[in-house]
């Protein structure tokens, strides 16, 4: 299958966006998730785990793993951390997201190609995907989801959306939007309808 699509799936934090690439597994889409190939990276590959340790600290190493806990802690309070961590994990993320295209797109068994990018507006303008989907979410819904999720107060709450462009904004650049209220049907609903605009 030489024309498998390329989709994006992108929008701010606990919006949903993991339950929208779900969504689209079930129908058949082989799904690649940033954050996971982010963990990954962090958890087993020694050249990055050196760089990380070098921009961050010692202090980030427990019984030999990085902290993803500490590492956050540190970047999302230093703007300028935080861009230096990310010029060493953004290249080898999309390294990664390519390999995993490449791979699949020989296999003729899958209906598109779907990634999971929580930052791409903010870090890939020049993306690329055939279509990109933003799942939105009122901020009072993603708070409420985020906080269920990792314990995390308000004020990292606000600190990770700092770095995040504007959903709205994220909107008008996407092809697609989902809004993402917690009702489940109506979300599977609106995926299936973009997923059939998308493949057909």
């Amino acid at each position: 299958m030489l024309n498998l699509k390329k989709i994006a799936v992108t929008g701010n934090l606990s919006s949903g966006k993991s339950t929208v690439c779900e969504i689209f597994r079930e129908m058949g889409a082989y799904v690649v998730d940033a954050d996971l190939i982010v963990q990954d990276l962090l958890n087993y590959r020694k050249d990055i785990q050196d760089k990380v340790i070098e921009l961050l600290g010692q202090d980030i190493v427990n019984d030999t793993i990085l902290n993803r806990k500490k590492i956050a802690d540190k970047v999302f309070k230093n703007p300028l951390l935080l861009s230096h961590l990310e010029k060493i994990i953004h290249p080898e993320v999309r390294t990664e997201i390519t390999t995993q295209w490449k791979k699949v797109s020989k296999e003729n068994q899958w209906t598109c190609f779907v990634a999971e990018i929580p930052l791409l507006f903010e870090t890939e303008p020049n993306h690329p995907f055939d279509a990109t989907i933003v799942v939105h979410a009122n901020e009072a819904i993603c708070y409420k989801r985020f906080n269920l999720k990792t314990q995390n107060s308000k004020k990292e709450f606000d600190l990770r959306m700092q770095r995040q462009m504007p959903s709205k904004l994220k909107s008008e650049k996407a092809d697609f939007t989902l809004f993402n209220d917690g009702n489940l049907k109506n979300l599977k609903s609106s995926t299936q309808k973009i997923y059939s605009q998308i493949i057909h």
